[in-house]
């Protein structure tokens, strides 16, 4: 079998002035990075409400960092609003224009920035009649008044979402139809797309601009429910169907603003994530942490920017809180995330389900959520809205290594890696990024937190790329974008460019360095040159490689796993960490070796917990690498 000649990489980060030089992760001071804004990363009372005044609190939303609007039901069973214009430091409870409607029971709310207020939309029901209303407010939740929806009045209406960008925004609704407002609420129109025949149930719905929505639920009439997810265009006007990527519909999908105008959203199903870039398919995205009990559900998430997403997990025992700093496709639990959040429940939820808390809304630094406190009184409580790495110090550390070394005693695959040997050969960082084989220039690939002011640059071929899912988290977190430079298959040094095989690489590497020369200060092939810019340089050795492919060798050996493991050291070129560590140690450079998170002393196993650590003979899966990226986030501390 063929090998393709393994390559030497190297990242840049690029500050304002001086570029620094990263290239993967390493095993560096031997410390764990966990993620919290604060100093035990658990959420905190925002505010609590007394139930002589407040019945409930059911759902809340952020314009922006500064401005939310809670609602629910009032003691005397009227609609009720609560809103603050500081970040959640104080907060104005308002029944202004809601208490013309005995037994209102709002259940959602939209709000969007309007000059130097907030535009929310409210929708609920009626407790006894069931029937459907919609309010507006102009003040950020001060006083409301009433919309007028279409004839079919006792339709229920369970969610709502307006886009900024027009004054009055446009606005959809979703429940037994999907309905439109192209004056901020005022007035509503129902979708002929869409069967209005009483089969529908859609719980929710998402803007990410003014012409682009998803709209999530199910087939009430087609046992088991059926999926029915939608996708608008035109602003609500027309509505096509998604191609599910599950039988179970969307409870609550969420579609962030881009800055391109792009549709980006992330829904749930049952106890699964997905994430969807255009609205007519869905991938499903993946967790740190299975939920598996029958009774466990993802309940609710909210999105602070499009790669920057928080949701909450409830189970019988208490709540979990979990993130993605990439858009959806990989969750971290914060487990240290509880303190206010594990006591709290939704407005008359059951008792096993106090967990099951309302919504949850996210904007700049902080989330969030509403429900109830043991006792019933209706609270918001919040916390952070992306994890933020933290030094947990070595007894963390000890925790990986000890799962490396019980590695190479793993014989019988269990069902969760069997199930992953079919899709493994896909598991890969440009598959989940959609990533070409070429990124010629800084402005080709931008992954990440894309409006940062400061840059990481991944430069070098598949093997620098391959820890792009481990360097995403803890790169968004500190405020940067990430920006990869350069094509597989090519080297960043220059020794092999003579190599008649890698001809193209050195047009690839001279344009690229072009380009980032004239971007910031320049970048050269050698650690010499990038350290003579002024930046920091980590070197990261590469990896074992091994003999034969994962999923080959693992598919028929499922109850002998270590016939698959590779001797350490098994380098092909085995002088090559030696010569890397000698150009660190000469130029100043901090060097690396991965090989840890990977190998024991004597031996590296395919399968390292429940993940299987390769996708192909010499490549870190992106499943393994995200696993990683707290031990990442470790090794680029020097340079971030």
């Amino acid at each position: 079998m063929v090998r393709h000649r393994r390559r030497r990489d190297l990242s840049v980060r690029l500050g304002a002035v001086a570029a620094a030089l990263a290239a993967s992760l390493a095993w560096g001071s031997a410390s764990r990075v966990g993620a919290t804004p604060d100093a035990n990363g658990a959420w905190t009372v925002a505010a609590t409400l007394k139930p002589s005044a407040v019945a409930g609190l059911t759902a809340i939303s952020c314009a922006d960092a500064e401005r939310c609007v809670a609602v629910g039901q009032s003691a005397s069973r009227l609609g009720v609003a609560l809103s603050t214009a500081d970040g959640g430091t104080s907060w104005q409870l308002s029944s202004t224009g809601l208490t013309g409607t005995p037994g209102l029971f709002l259940t959602a709310v939209s709000c969007v920035p309007d000059s130097t207020t907030a535009y929310c939309v409210a929708v609920g029901r009626t407790t006894a009649s069931a029937t459907a209303h919609v309010f507006f407010s102009s003040d950020n939740g001060a006083t409301w008044s009433e919309g007028t929806l279409p004839t079919a009045s006792t339709d229920v209406v369970a969610s709502v979402s307006c886009a900024s960008g027009t004054a009055p925004p446009t606005c959809v609704a979703a429940g037994a139809g999907l309905y439109a407002s192209v004056d901020g609420g005022a007035t509503w129109s129902r979708s002929s797309s869409v069967p209005d025949d009483g089969s529908l149930v859609m719980p929710t719905v998402s803007c990410a601009n003014a012409l682009d929505c998803m709209a999530g639920g199910r087939d009430r009439t087609s046992p088991p429910p059926v999926a029915l997810d939608y996708y608008t265009t035109d602003g609500g006007t027309t509505w096509l169907p998604a191609t599910a990527g599950a039988s179970w519909p969307i409870s609550v999908v969420t579609c962030p603003s881009e800055p391109t105008n792009a549709i980006h959203c992330v829904g749930m199903r049952g106890r699964t994530t997905e994430y969807s870039d255009d609205g007519a398919s869905w991938t499903t995205g993946h967790s740190t942490v299975a939920l598996d009990d029958s009774r466990d559900a993802l309940i609710t998430l909210s999105c602070a920017a499009p790669q920057a997403c928080a949701a909450i997990a409830a189970t019988p025992s208490g709540s979990e809180v979990l993130y993605a700093a990439d858009g959806g496709a990989y969750w971290h639990v914060d487990r240290r995330a509880a303190g206010a959040i594990a006591e709290v429940r939704a407005f008359g939820a059951r008792a096993i389900w106090r967990s099951r808390i309302g919504t949850l809304a996210c904007a700049g630094t902080a989330c969030f959520a509403v429900g109830a406190t043991s006792s019933g009184a209706p609270v918001i409580v919040t916390g952070p809205s992306q994890l933020k790495p933290v030094y947990l110090g070595e007894p963390a550390a000890s925790a990986l290594r000890q799962l490396v070394q019980a590695s190479v005693h793993i014989q019988r695959l269990g069902p969760a890696v069997i199930r992953t040997l079919p899709t493994l050969a896909t598991d890969t960082a440009a598959n989940l990024y959609g990533l070409p084989r070429t990124c010629a220039t800084t402005t080709s690939c931008v992954l990440g937190d894309v409006a940062a002011s400061r840059t990481i640059v991944v430069y070098g071929d598949s093997h620098a790329r391959m820890w792009l899912p481990a360097i995403l988290p803890a790169a968004t977190a500190d405020g940067f974008r990430v920006v990869v430079v350069g094509e597989d298959g090519c080297t960043v040094d220059s020794m092999d460019l003579a190599d008649t095989r890698f001809h193209l690489c050195a047009e690839v590497q001279a344009e690229a360095m072009a380009d980032i020369e004239a971007w910031e200060a320049g970048m050269e092939l050698t650690i010499s040159r990038i350290e003579g810019y002024g930046a920091k340089v980590v070197l990261i050795g590469d990896t074992q490689p091994l003999t034969e492919y994962p999923e080959s060798c693992l598919s028929v050996n499922r109850m002998r796993a270590q016939r698959c493991a590779q001797a350490n050291p098994n380098r092909a070129r085995p002088g090559e960490e030696g010569a890397e560590r000698v150009a660190a140690a000469r130029t100043g450079a901090i060097y690396v070796d991965p090989t840890p998170w990977l190998c024991t002393t004597t031996r590296c196993s395919e399968v390292i917990g429940t993940h299987i650590a390769y996708w192909d003979w010499h490549h870190i899966s992106t499943t393994y690498a995200q696993v990683l990226s707290n031990v990442m986030a470790g090794a680029l501390k020097p340079i971030l």
